[in-house]
């Protein structure tokens, strides 16, 4: 499986790190709170931020070649991503705006880390080079997982698509007038 540094790699790296630093004080301090008393509320928010950073360091994981995430299966693992893309857009003054449609959960064929990795690295490559306001969806139609995107001025991802190796499934990539269509079909 071959899959190249997207740029939304190279700016998740240090924000997650950061976390897992931010998240490891938290722990430190709540494991002295706990020997001191009852749990309380705190703790519950660092267990759940441990749970989602452990999730995406399996993500970058695999996206640099591991394959530690191919028997765990998310069917809201484009959620999760796109979570992540919205902090590392914060930091570059961009915004992901809102899906036109609601989000689709993935099926369990396409819920390991390669689609939503995929998802979140084009839709991180379409916020950066949008120029004006934009949109997209995550709509299934006729069997396949159709990403839209429609921007007057995104860059077309075509050599990060062609680029991309799945490990399941076919991806059909289409430019629009205004934007682009990526979809991804798999027989399973």
């Amino acid at each position: 499986m071959s899959w190249p540094r997207s740029a939304l790699y190279e700016a998740l790296f240090p924000l997650v790190l950061e976390r897992v630093s931010s998240v490891g004080g938290s722990l430190v301090s709540e494991t002295r709170d706990l020997e001191r008393g009852p749990v309380g509320p705190k703790v519950d928010e660092v267990v759940e931020e441990t749970r989602e950073l452990g999730w995406i360091l399996g993500v970058l994981s695999a996206a640099s070649g591991a394959d530690v995430l191919l028997a765990r299966r998310e069917l809201d693992g484009v959620a999760r991503v796109l979570d992540w893309v919205r902090r590392v857009l914060e930091r570059e003054s961009k915004e992901l705006p809102a899906p036109d449609a609601p989000l689709t959960r993935l099926r369990m064929v396409e819920a390991g880390w390669e689609v939503p990795w995929l998802i979140g690295s084009l839709l991180h490559l379409a916020a950066r080079d949008a120029d004006g306001p934009w949109g997209w969806s995550l709509v299934r139609e006729e069997g396949a997982l159709l990403l839209r995107v429609d921007a007057a001025a995104t860059a077309a991802p075509e050599e990060l698509v062609r680029s991309c190796k799945l490990s399941r499934g076919e991806l059909t990539y289409r430019n629009l007038e205004r934007g682009w269509t990526l979809a991804y079909s798999t027989s399973g």
